[in-house]
């Protein structure tokens, strides 16, 4: 089933998308996920990233989910901040080893412009 964001809605504290699921065989279904806001900030999550995760959700079982309206709860908030959090150690720490290359022999190299 593909997933295609329709829009979003604001209930209370939370912000509901709406999503139409397309089956293999074209049929349509509506589908809702709704996530709490300030939860979502309190776990750095970006506002622009809330459909990109409700979506995700939905096609994470690879099947049509049991159920049209659903919540993204706070342990997948949790879930994806760790990740978030390990790809940013990682890139950080990759930034630091090529840094630290490239000053490989800085000090014994002439500059280009003086040879």
């Amino acid at each position: 089933m593909t997933f295609v964001l329709n829009g979003f809605s604001q209930d209370g504290e939370f912000r509901v998308f709406s999503f139409q699921g397309i089956a293999a065989d074209h049929a349509r279904t509506t589908f809702r996920v709704r996530i709490h806001l300030a939860l979502s900030r309190q776990y750095g999550i970006r506002i622009q990233d809330l459909p990109i995760l409700c979506k995700a959700l939905l096609e994470r079982s690879g099947e049509p989910p049991s159920s049209r309206n659903t919540t993204f709860t706070e342990r997948l908030m949790s879930e994806y901040a760790a990740r978030a959090a390990a790809r940013s150690s990682a890139s950080q720490a990759a930034a630091h080893r090529k840094s630290s290359a490239v000053k490989l022999g800085a000090a014994w190299r002439t500059p280009h412009d003086q040879q």
